[in-house]
């Protein structure tokens, strides 16, 4: 009997009741393997539930641990984000709430800093202090303040070779230092890294929206939180995704993708989908019976590729669409259609706002 069979008889099985099943979707989830090359590396590496779960992620201070559901949510954004966390790119924190204990992705400082550097359009960043000196705000540069100065705050300012305006970010120090751990000895340099941080992702938001450091606070107590929404629609989706048995069940779940609004969500959502397809074997059939569609799981994979598309406004959101389906495809002639699909897309951005349609 096969691995998908007899997890489908354990599943299924009346004497087998809820604790088989339990024990059924943590093997199925030991299986999985994130393999993939990190941002700026030329080495493959190799995620599982159980090695995060071991030493890269940091539990609450009562010892609570992330479930199943947050460690998948982890491992699938250092791999769609191209994060090393054996380099600490990034990690899995918790912390103890009123309702529970919370775990939140954490980015490192450098994962963004080495990002924003190795940008085409990169072309520099300055920052500095806001202090109130003899009773006027002056915005200085770098992170020395005297003794007699007010630190009010933090801004840093990221150019770009594309445009011609800046990108600056300014913040304000009562929503940021806690007077903890480093914040208590060094708060000026702690607001300006948090400033530079602001900068590149406001700068740069294809590449780096939704990144937030571990110096930066709970995002929860200031904005709502990018990633909770993306968190609450990967566990629906992936708690679903788990009981399907065939693979036109997935298939209607990638319907139901298209009505994410978020693009790097529905993205992500997609990538869920396609893992999910690649598990099982079987054709796709319709409710009456007709095969929709039978070929290997990556081909399935790049069929979503055109409604993704189809909603890209700019040629950066294209190119981003672009980068993640050709992250996930294994074939060579899928990816030669993805990328001809993301050029021709990218054309008729250019030609609605009568630019150049020749693609570079």
């Amino acid at each position: 009997m096969s691995t998908t069979e007899n997890e489908t008889r354990l599943r299924t099985d009346d004497n087998g009741d809820a604790e088989l099943d339990a024990v059924n979707r943590l093997r199925k989830s030991a299986e999985v393997v994130w393999s993939y090359t990190p941002f700026g590396e030329k080495d493959a590496i190799n995620l599982t539930p159980s090695r995060a779960r071991s030493y890269l992620v940091t539990p609450t201070k009562t010892g609570k641990q992330p479930s199943d559901k947050e460690l998948t949510t982890f491992l699938q954004i250092c791999k769609i984000r191209r994060l090393n966390p054996w380099v600490r790119d990034a990690f899995l924190l918790g912390y103890d709430t009123g309702t529970g204990a919370k775990f939140d992705v954490i980015i490192a400082y450098q994962a963004l800093a080495k990002r924003a550097e190795a940008h085409e359009q990169y072309d520099g960043m300055s920052c500095g202090v806001i202090v109130v000196r003899d009773g006027e705000t002056h915005e200085m540069d770098g992170a020395f303040v005297l003794d007699t100065d007010n630190l009010v705050g933090a801004w840093a300012t990221v150019f770009r070779k594309d445009r011609t305006i800046p990108t600056t970010h300014k913040i304000n120090r009562s929503a940021y230092d806690k007077q903890r751990a480093v914040w208590a000895t060094d708060p000026a340099g702690m607001l300006v890294k948090c400033a530079k941080a602001g900068a590149m992702r406001e700068a740069f938001p294809n590449d780096l929206g939704g990144m937030y450091t571990e110096d930066e606070p709970n995002m929860g107590e200031i904005e709502e939180h990018p990633q909770d929404k993306f968190r609450m629609d990967l566990e629906d989706l992936e708690s679903e995704l788990v009981k399907c048995t065939t693979r036109a069940q997935v298939y209607n779940y990638i319907r139901q993708v298209d009505d994410i609004e978020d693009a790097e969500d529905r993205r992500t959502a997609h990538v869920m989908c396609s893992a999910a397809m690649a598990a099982l074997s079987d054709p796709v059939v319709a409710d009456d019976g007709e095969i929709v569609d039978n070929e290997p799981a990556d081909k399935l994979h790049i069929k979503v590729l055109a409604a993704e598309l189809i909603k890209c406004e700019t040629i950066g959101d294209a190119n981003a669409c672009r980068d993640v389906f050709i992250d996930q495809s294994t074939l060579e002639d899928s990816k030669e259609f993805i990328n001809h699909a993301a050029d021709k897309r990218i054309e008729e951005i250019k030609a609605q706002r009568g630019e150049n349609s020749n693609v570079t």
